[in-house]
């Protein structure tokens, strides 16, 4: 319908019931609450403006937990690219407005439901999309308990931002609880190393060598650097003697 028609049909409607009209336009059309979201964005007081965007977050997550969910249920989805729009979306709308954790929680929370059910494909969009949600070190901190229920991988995410914010037991305890890679032993011995406990560092490398799965080449290269330092001949050969045996990147040693 165009322009002047509606102007003529409408102008004696009286304001209230237009506002119920476009509320209710709205409700047919993903896009059109878009629009509206943007044009009062655009046009309201400063002091709106939170509420703007708190209305727009909450409408992405929406449209993306729809297609989300579904992709969990099918195991993929056709509209990964919309799901993906609306997460960056969100992204985008959290770094460049502030808004409450208490907002910003239950869409974390709702985020981490589809990422614990791990069968949609967005499991990484997810979790990238709850750090720029989540601000701070409480929030990040919260963030990190739930990365560390999703698996490995995800543990070592949130091994990355205990440390980051100072929680040092909480990290050792869940790298402890996460030994599977040469790169799991080398990243906590390292820390072993800054904190000047080389010892327990190489002990901790050296039981990678047998229990470690995967590739070894980064083992036997922090083992061997260490064995030189110390000019630990004899350690070189039985590291070498070991490579052998395992036939594991025999070519690095």
């Amino acid at each position: 319908m165009d322009f002047t028609t509606v102007k003529k049909l409408l102008e004696n409607v009286k304001r209230d019931e237009l506002i119920k009209m476009i509320a209710k336009l709205t409700t047919y059309d993903e896009k059109s609450e878009e629009w509206l979201l943007e044009y009062c964005k655009e046009h309201c007081t400063d002091s709106d403006k939170n509420l703007v965007t708190q209305k727009q977050i909450q409408h992405y997550w929406e449209a993306a937990e729809s297609i989300i969910s579904e992709a969990n249920q099918y195991g993929g989805t056709y509209d990964e690219d919309e799901a993906y729009d609306a997460l960056f979306m969100i992204a985008d709308l959290a770094e460049k407005t502030k808004t409450e954790w208490g907002f910003r929680r239950p869409i974390v929370d709702g985020m981490m439901e589809q990422f614990y059910l791990g069968n949609s494909g967005f499991e990484d969009a997810l979790a990238d999309t709850c750090m720029v949600l989540c601000q701070g070190k409480e929030e990040k901190l919260y963030l990190a308990d739930a990365l560390g229920k999703g698996g490995d991988y995800y543990a070592r995410v949130a091994a990355s931002i205990y440390l980051e914010y100072g929680e040092e037991d909480t990290f050792v305890a869940v790298k402890e609880k996460n030994l599977h890679w040469g790169s799991d032993y080398i990243e906590l011995a390292n820390y072993y190393k800054k904190k000047k406990q080389l010892d327990k560092a190489i002990g901790l490398v050296e039981e990678a060598l047998k229990k470690a799965d995967g590739r070894m080449d980064e083992v036997y290269e922090w083992l061997f650097k260490e064995y030189v330092r110390k000019k630990q001949d004899h350690k070189i050969i039985e590291l070498y003697q070991k490579a052998v045996k395992k036939k594991w990147n025999i070519d690095t040693m």
